[in-house]
């Protein structure tokens, strides 16, 4: 039995029907809207999705990693590719079971950026606490039962 044959699609217009039909339907939709146009500003969303390997999603990666973030001046963060990758490894799985549109998942073989710790956060003294602070062990008033 012959292949079934693949339909041409731009990375860019599979994009726009997976936010249409699939992302629309997500709690997270706008950020995966975001996601979506930040990946359609590189070449990579110019190529057809069957054309497209693990070595361009790599590149892709790569290039992002290298980046500085306009807004604050700092890299971009590990974790924002890896959701780029995610987004772009859903949209590859449902290309290739309902639309047709190609036969693997070029995201699933490629290395995801280390996650990140994320941010610490510490009270200073120059912060002015939101919650009580008891200056000392009478202020301390216990509202459990167990308490002594």
């Amino acid at each position: 039995m012959p292949s079934p044959r693949i339909r041409k699609m731009s990375l860019s217009r599979a994009l726009d029907k997976y936010l249409k039909t699939v992302s629309v339907h997500k709690k997270g939709h706008q950020q995966e809207f975001y996601r979506s146009n930040v990946i359609k500003r590189y070449p990579i969303a110019l190529r057809n999705m069957d054309e497209i390997t693990t070595v361009d999603i790599a590149t892709y990666r790569d290039v992002r990693l290298a980046e500085i973030n306009p807004r604050t001046g700092k890299p971009i963060t590990g974790n924002t590719v890896r959701l780029e990758l995610a987004l772009l490894s859903s949209l590859f799985n449902i290309a290739r079971v309902e639309w047709g549109t190609c036969r693997t998942n070029p995201v699933e073989l490629v290395r995801k950026p280390k996650v990140s710790s994320g941010r610490d956060r510490r009270l200073t003294s120059q912060k002015k606490s939101p919650f009580y602070i008891p200056r000392k062990k009478s202020d301390v008033v216990c509202h459990f039962p167990s308490c002594p």
